[in-house]
């Protein structure tokens, strides 16, 4: 698990800025799918080229 107490504001808010989303709908977000901040967590470290076709393909895994 690549997301722990430490890291867990972090990851939220480099996700908020990626999906320019603000964070607290980000929070609420993960809280109720958990999945959504280790996926990202895992796409950080996997250190893919940061490009918008990996970003989105990120949200159509995980957003609907």
């Amino acid at each position: 698990m690549l997301v722990n107490k430490d890291n867990r504001q972090k990851y939220i808010q480099s996700l908020a800025r990626s999906t320019k989303k603000p964070v607290e709908l980000i929070e609420l977000e993960v809280e109720r799918n958990p999945d959504i901040l280790e996926g990202w967590a895992e796409h950080l470290a996997n250190d893919f080229d940061n490009t918008r076709r990996y970003i989105k393909h990120y949200k159509e895994k995980y957003y609907e």
